[in-house]
C-alpha cells in the first residue's frame, strides 16, 4: 500500500490498482467546522463512507455524505467540505480508468466525447447490493486474493454504481428555485442530525423543534426530497455501521445491537434481514468467505 501525502488531518493509501480502477483508503479526522475547506478533485472519483460523516458544497447546494449513501466526483472540479459532525469520516475512494468507462458504456454514449463520464450528481442512495460488493470488495484486498477476484469484485460494484450515476444524470434537469432548495437544505440538516444521534434513539418531535418546523412538514419533505422516510433512513445507518463491523469480523450481535441502538440482538437481525435479504451472521461469513471462494475461483482459472 502506497500513502499519498495530504493535509494534516488526512491519510490516503492506495489499497490497489489496475487498469480497471485505482482504490483507496482515505480516512480524515477534521474538527467539526460549519465553512471547511476546499480541494479539487484530482479524478473522476466514486466515494463510499464507511463510518462518520462530512458535507460537500457544490456551487449553492449543501449535500451530506454518510454510510447510507455514496458519491460522484468530477476530475478538476473544486468542492468545499465541512464538517458536521466531530467523529471525521474513513472512506474508500475508487476511480475508475477512462478506458475502463469506455469499454463498458460505450454502447451507451457512442460518439460523445468520454468527459460525459463526469457525473454531476447528488449524493445516491447504497443499495442492499452495493453494500455487500463494497464490503466483499475490501474483504479480497484485506486478504489479498489474487488480482482478478479483486478485479471481479471491483467490476460488479462499478457497474452497479456508475448505471446509477448515469441514470441520475439523464433526468430532466433539478428544479432550481428557492422554495425547492429550502426543502433540500431541510432534509441534509436533518441526516446531520440523526448521524448526531446515532448511538441514541431521536425522535421526529425533538428534531422538527430543533429544525424549527412542524414535524408533519419535515417528514413530508424528507420523504420526497430523499425518497425513504426518515425512521427508514436512520435504520439504514444504523445498518450499514452494522455491516462495516461484521464485515470486519464482528461475532457478538448483542454488543453490536446495542452498541448501535437497537433493542436487542432479535430487533437487529430483524431488521438487518429486512434491509439485506440474510441474517447478520450470514452476511459476515458470505464476506469473510470471499477470499476462499474467490482463490478456488482463480484456481481453476490458472488450471
Amino acid at each position: 500500500m502506497v500513502t499519498t501525502p495530504s493535509m494534516g488531518f488526512q491519510t490516503r493509501k492506495v489499497l490497489f490498482s489496475s487498469d480497471i480502477a485505482v482504490i483507496s483508503d482515505f480516512c480524515c479526522r477534521h474538527p467539526m467546522d460549519s465553512v471547511g475547506y476546499q480541494e479539487e478533485s484530482e479524478g473522476n472519483n466514486i466515494l463510499f463512507v464507511r463510518s462518520g460523516v462530512f458535507g460537500r458544497i457544490r456551487g449553492k447546494k449543501r449535500e451530506i455524505a454518510d454510510p447510507a449513501n455514496f458519491l460522484f466526483f468530477t476530475k478538476g472540479h473544486s468542492y468545499r467540505f465541512f464538517h458536521p459532525v466531530n467523529v471525521g469520516d474513513v472512506c474508500t475512494i475508487i476511480t475508475p480508468s477512462q478506458e475502463f468507462l469506455f469499454e463498458t458504456f460505450g454502447n451507451i454514449v457512442r460518439d460523445r466525447d468520454l468527459q460525459e463520464f463526469s457525473f454531476h450528481v447528488p449524493p445516491l442512495m447504497s443499495s442492499p447490493r452495493i453494500v455487500l460488493l463494497h464490503n466483499e470488495l475490501l474483504a479480497t484486498i484485506r486478504d489479498r486474493a489474487p488480482s482478478i477476484s479483486v478485479e471481479e469484485t471491483l467490476t460488479e460494484l462499478l457497474a452497479d454504481t456508475c448505471l446509477m450515476a448515469w441514470g441520475q444524470a439523464s433526468e430532466s434537469p433539478l428544479r432550481q428555485d428557492d422554495r425547492v432548495s429550502r426543502r433540500r437544505h431541510l432534509a441534509e440538516e436533518t441526516k446531520v442530525l440523526l448521524n448526531r444521534r446515532i448511538h441514541g434513539r431521536p425522535t421526529l418531535s425533538e428534531i422538527a423543534k430543533i429544525l424549527n418546523c412542524s414535524k408533519f412538514y419535515l417528514s413530508r419533505v424528507f420523504t420526497a426530497e430523499c425518497g425513504i422516510s426518515i425512521r427508514r433512513y436512520f435504520i439504514r445507518l444504523r445498518l450499514q455501521a452494522a455491516a462495516q463491523r461484521l464485515s470486519e469480523g464482528a461475532h457478538d450481535l448483542t454488543t453490536l445491537a446495542l452498541d448501535l441502538g437497537f433493542y436487542d440482538h432479535s430487533h437487529l437481525t430483524k431488521m438487518f434481514i429486512r434491509e439485506f435479504g440474510m441474517q447478520p451472521s450470514v452476511f459476515r461469513d458470505r464476506v469473510l468467505s470471499k477470499r476462499t471462494r474467490t482463490y478456488k475461483r482463480a484456481s481453476k482459472l490458472r488450471g
